[in-house]
């Protein structure tokens, strides 16, 4: 078992195609806050460990998006955000979670009903594939056009990515929505009685 910090497209692109050549299985880590056991590395090989992956790349808040990497948590987008009067969509998971991986496997959002779920927020991503190649969907395949939702010309190829856990390709970058913070929120819960 090899573990490997990247910090760039570029490295884990270098790291994808050398398992490629000796045929080694590669897991995705972020911040290992994966409930289902995504994170663990059953067919030994490389640890892709993603932790120095945590930047925030770009927030543009005339778009309401951003631009992340693997290691951003919603916490730390989220604190960005506010500077703006943003923020991302409220996971059902920590603060502390990777926004990337948590919108990759389709999170479920306490606000799902208004906002969708984890993949509704992704505009573009760019993937390292298995052969060690980069490709980018969305608003990333699309020089020039921002960072706003773009339909056409042909299909975006971001859906294969979305719930594969890595199978696919490797995500380094994301492009996400975010949302105005609204003037009042407030949580309800509701109880039912339990019938027969």
């Amino acid at each position: 078992q090899l573990v490997v910090l990247p910090d760039s497209t570029e490295q884990v692109s270098q790291v994808i195609r050398l398992a490629n050549r000796y045929r080694m299985a590669v897991t995705p880590w972020s911040t290992g806050g994966n409930t289902g056991g995504g994170c663990i590395p059953q067919r030994g090989g490389i640890l892709l460990d993603l932790r120095r992956m945590d930047r925030i790349l770009e927030l543009d808040p005339e778009n309401m998006t951003v631009r992340i990497q693997p290691n951003v948590t919603f916490g730390k987008c989220y604190v960005e955000a506010e500077k703006h009067g943003l923020r991302n969509a409220n996971p059902s998971a920590p603060a502390s979670v990777s926004m990337l991986a948590n919108y990759l496997d389709k999170g479920v959002f306490q606000v799902s009903n208004r906002y969708g779920v984890g993949t509704d927020s992704i505009l573009g991503m760019t993937v390292v594939l298995a052969d060690g190649s980069v490709v980018r969907t969305g608003c990333d395949a699309y020089p020039g056009v921002g960072h706003v939702c773009v339909e056409g010309p042909g299909p975006d190829l971001g859906g294969i990515f979305h719930a594969s856990m890595g199978i696919f390709g490797v995500v380094t970058e994301m492009v996400c929505q975010l949302y105005p913070i609204p003037r009042c929120e407030d949580v309800q819960s509701c109880e039912f009685e339990e019938e027969d």
